[in-house]
């Protein structure tokens, strides 16, 4: 218990200070209890307002288009790092102080933000790798 309220202390300061939630998220947020509704309505809010991933899932694209497997790079890199606090999206900043509704939305935009590299990822091989088969297989 007395992690838990360590933790929700830092990451108060860090929110008062601007900086990254990713930077101090640990297994003692793994804590938080799924059936908790303010857990469900974080993962939920996700869902919804969680969309700056984009960027990073369109520079994999682009990047595995031009360059094939090349763009296993950017996909791991963009795929590793945890969103900032700035390009979440919050719909009420102030519910980031509950712990449960902070790991269930910061939990989910990371799910979704490395789901949609990966699948840009293998979109962009298909498309670098098919026409090329198919260049080959005419001559």
């Amino acid at each position: 218990m007395k992690k838990t309220k360590c933790l929700a202390v830092a990451i108060t300061l860090l929110l008062k200070m601007n900086l990254s939630i990713g930077q101090v998220i640990t297994s003692s947020d793994s804590l938080a209890n799924p059936k908790d509704s303010s857990y469900v309505k974080g993962v939920n809010d996700a869902k919804i307002y969680y969309y700056k991933y984009r960027e990073a899932s369109q520079l994999t694209l682009v990047t595995t288009i031009l360059t094939g497997p090349l763009g296993l790079i950017p996909a791991y890199a963009t795929a590793t790092k945890r969103p900032s606090i700035h390009r979440l999206g919050l719909p009420e900043p102030v519910l980031m102080r509950n712990t449960n509704y902070r790991t269930g939305y910061y939990e989910t935009a990371f799910s979704i933000k490395k789901r949609t590299v990966w699948r840009n990822f293998k979109i962009g091989i298909a498309i670098f790798v098919i026409p090329a088969y198919i260049f080959y297989a005419k001559s």
